[in-house]
């Protein structure tokens, strides 16, 4: 969610979508991560009736932080792992995502 919100203000609705949880999901973790000091949530200038989310200077400095922290253990992960290893790994996963969009595109023409 920080990922979405890091790079500018956005709504609510945008992270229902593209997060695939419910409202009440999103208004839950909102609230924590306003009581933490990552976001806050504005009326949207442009349509009074909308809310907006926004980042804060906490949320870049812990996006930047966690983005560190994972260029770190992915390097020790293929250090320890192999590159060879680790890139079939990775294909494999990229596949199986492949193949499990397509299984979810095909259960939503059922509907």
């Amino acid at each position: 969610m920080l990922r979405i919100i890091e790079d500018g203000s956005v709504s609510p609705e945008i992270l229902k979508d593209e997060l695939g949880v419910s409202k009440s999901a999103i208004s839950q973790m909102l609230s924590t991560l306003e009581s933490e000091g990552l976001v806050r949530r504005e009326i949207d200038p442009d349509d009074r009736r909308r809310i907006i989310v926004l980042p804060t200077d906490k949320t870049k400095a812990l996006s930047e932080h966690l983005t560190d922290h994972m260029d770190e253990l992915v390097e020790t992960v293929i250090e320890r792992f192999g590159a060879e290893k680790a890139e079939t790994l990775l294909n494999l996963v990229e596949e199986l995502t492949e193949v499990i969009k397509s299984i979810k595109e095909e259960d939503c023409t059922k509907c």
